[in-house]
């Protein structure tokens, strides 16, 4: 059965025993499981044959967006005069790509650019929202409920670009996660320091006040090479540290980890800067007696030695590492004890390939 799924080519026999491979099989699962024929999974069988005959092949078949559109495109049909379904099917869409790009800043080369209207704050309509929220194509990273300027965020830095921000936190959500929209005079100090260590800024700051955000994405550029990283709050980032002393010659470099507990825009100069909360986390030198993994613990906040407020340009990739709380007695159906501080580095992680 597999073979003949993931062949890379396909003749009218070949079409032919595909279909009576398929309803054997079929026959065969349903009298184990009756009730299965009502799964997805396993209505897809049936229009196999079909998607060879127009795709040559079906590796890359993928169930769920075949049957979001299948349903997204039956339920446009009852507001319709069912005369010429595939014509209304037609315009729809055109209508809302041309949309789609008109509300992502395109521009028509036909006309002015400058005395073009601005479609982007029709992102703020409850019509055209409601217009927006049922039709089958990926949203932009950027909240529509956001600020008009947060389009303008930057790094300063040349290699790092399109920069975008998503999810603000409510009221409610900054309550629960114990951040303020001022910051602190600790925290404040700390954010002086990066502008100044990492950005080369001194100028005042004019404002304490910050947004904070669940996620951040941009692309770093270097010459030919392109990296897409994107970034939310809980991930565990690594950072490469110097750890030599003044006096040696030879540059010893380890690894460092941290939690990013929080995201957030900060205003200056008419300019929004992204930047990170970190919580790092603080080797042990001693290794967990079961799974053999290092022991680490989150600084605590009276611990000073590691800044907590970063640029995202010390992000330079995509994290890939994984730690594991170590569960006690306060930990139960699934919540963890904020009070137990240590984790277990996963030497387990892999990615597939």
């Amino acid at each position: 059965m597999a073979f003949f799924i993931f062949r890379k080519e396909f003749s009218e026999i070949g079409y032919n025993d595909l279909q009576q491979r398929i309803m054997q099989w079929a026959m065969q699962v349903a009298k184990i499981f009756p009730n299965i024929s009502q799964l997805p999974n396993f209505h897809i069988l049936r229009h196999f044959v079909m998607h060879a005959k127009n795709f040559a092949i079906l590796i890359n078949t993928a169930v769920p967006t075949k049957e979001m559109i299948h349903r997204i495109y039956k339920g446009i049909i009852p507001h319709s005069n069912k005369k010429n379904i595939e014509m209304d099917f037609v315009r729809r869409d055109n209508c809302l790509q041309t949309l789609r790009f008109l509300l992502d800043g395109g521009v028509d080369e036909r006309y002015n650019g400058t005395a073009q209207f601005n479609f982007s704050i029709l992102s703020k309509d409850q019509c055209v929202r409601s217009l927006l929220g049922s039709w089958y194509i990926s949203p932009s990273i950027t909240n529509l409920e956001q600020d008009d300027d947060i389009s303008q965020i930057t790094c300063m830095h040349e290699n790092f670009i399109n920069v975008r921000v998503q999810g603000k936190y409510s009221k409610y959500e900054l309550q629960a996660a114990n951040l303020e929209q001022s910051l602190n005079d600790d925290l404040l100090a700390e954010l002086i320091h990066a502008y100044q260590e990492e950005l080369g800024c001194t100028e005042h700051l004019a404002t304490q006040k910050v947004k904070y955000f669940k996620s951040i994405s941009y692309t770093i550029v270097d010459k030919d090479d392109q990296v897409d990283v994107n970034l939310r709050v809980g991930d565990i980032v690594d950072v490469l540290e110097d750890i030599s002393s003044d006096g040696e010659t030879n540059l010893r470099i380890t690894t460092s980890y941290a939690k990013i507990q929080a995201i957030f825009i900060h205003k200056k100069n008419q300019q929004l800067i992204p930047f990170l909360l970190l919580n790092w986390f603080i080797l042990l030198g001693i290794n967990d007696p079961k799974l053999d993994c290092s022991r680490y613990r989150f600084q605590r906040l009276t611990d000073r030695t590691w800044r907590r407020i970063y640029a995202i340009k010390w992000v330079d990739h995509q994290p890939n590492v994984h730690f594991v709380h170590q569960c006690r007695t306060g930990c139960y159906d699934g919540k963890h004890d904020e009070t137990n501080v240590y984790y277990l580095y996963n030497d387990f992680y892999y990615n597939a390939i």
